[in-house]
């Protein structure tokens, strides 16, 4: 399969399952990803600078009742702060919230940046 993450969405949560991507560099690397209602919260590595106008969603339809679901970043965090992990909290589009995503973005091990305090 050439898809990394398998993020299924349902009435009662989410879960997320590792396969492969390839070709997927553009898109920023993901910490985590949370499903909350409609929201999608992201954690991802800024420099001090990066909130969610740094981000968007970008769905695409792959099969029936399947969807690629990629986080893309809009710009660049500029700051010169050591990088750290921030949440991001991010609008799934109304048109795929109660059906099945591909997480396109690469997930990274936790353990490599800090997180900062909320």
């Amino acid at each position: 399969m050439s898809r990394r993450h398998l993020l299924r969405l349902a009435c009662c949560g989410a879960f997320v399952s590792a396969t492969v991507v390839r070709g997927e560099e553009a898109l920023p690397l993901v910490y985590a990803a949370r499903l909350d209602g409609t929201s999608l919260a992201v954690d991802v590595a800024s420099s001090g600078c990066t909130d969610e106008s740094y981000f968007s969603v970008m769905v695409e339809p792959d099969g029936a009742d399947l969807f690629r679901l990629s986080i893309r970043t809009r710009k660049q965090d500029r700051c010169r702060m050591a990088p750290h992990i921030v949440t991001v909290i991010l609008e799934v589009p109304a048109t795929a919230r109660e059906a099945k995503f591909l997480l396109m973005n690469r997930l990274a091990a936790p353990g490599a940046l800090r997180r900062s305090a909320p």
